[in-house]
């Protein structure tokens, strides 16, 4: 399903539910409270031990890396290996009880997979016998961090952004392939399953629903209240 058809279906049922002339409500409202609770409903899920259609993951194709220095990052790489780091900072991903929703890390031609490491584990790496010549990833300060036997140029990373549209304005190293770079967040796919996306409009528009409502009678007991007060105020005779 398209964003702007996502849109379209909660303003419908919005607009049916307060039954109001000032109901409209612009996109973009409608689009960060979509997004809200397709976070909240991911999340979940991913707790629950769920799992996540691959129609929610997005792929940053061509993520350009650079030579980092030591200070920038507290991880110290093992002797021989380069330390790199994503040039611009990196989409943030959604983040569960079980850490950062990222599926991959890699070469582009998924041949290298870069593993994880935990900040707090990172530091023993050098001296594991099994693991200090392997490519490994962190996290850091929005970066992406890289210690690595042979300098890369570009990576890719599939995962769930919290927000997609991070995703789809990324700065690609290989811009002079991309096919869609113009096309508006509207035209695009909803990065979440049909199932799951049925479930976020609808949860959306009773939000959205309940705001209103809230709101409107917020306003009415403010106008009673005023009313009210008006008619406590003394005003004295005036004399001939």
């Amino acid at each position: 399903m398209l964003v702007g058809e996502a849109i379209q279906r909660v303003q419908s049922l919005y607009s049916r539910g307060v039954q109001s002339q000032d109901s409209r409500l612009m996109p973009k409202h409608i689009w960060n409270k979509l997004l809200s609770t397709r976070s909240s409903l991911l999340i979940q899920k991913n707790n629950k031990n769920q799992p996540i259609s691959q129609f929610t993951y997005q792929t940053i194709p061509c993520i350009e890396l650079v030579r980092a220095t030591p200070y920038e990052c507290p991880c110290v790489p093992p002797a021989g290996c380069f330390l790199l780091r994503s040039k611009f900072l990196i989409p943030q991903p959604l983040t569960t009880l079980k850490g950062d929703l990222i599926q991959s890390v890699s070469s582009l031609d998924g041949n290298l997979i870069i593993d994880d490491v935990a900040f707090a584990t990172n530091k023993y790496t050098p001296g594991n016998k099994y693991t200090a010549k392997k490519p490994q990833r962190l996290l850091y300060n929005g970066y992406l961090f890289v210690t690595i036997l042979k300098e890369l140029k570009v990576i890719q990373m599939t995962l769930v952004a919290n927000n997609p549209e991070e995703v789809w304005n990324y700065p690609s190293f290989c811009e002079e392939e991309c096919t869609d770079c113009c096309l508006s967040p509207l035209d695009r796919e909803f990065p979440l399953d049909n199932d799951t996306t049925d479930t976020a409009i609808q949860m959306t528009a009773n939000e959205l629903i309940s705001i209103f409502t809230q709101m409107r009678e917020d306003k009415f007991n403010n106008s009673s209240d005023d009313t009210a007060n008006s008619n406590l105020v003394h005003n004295p005779q005036q004399t001939q």
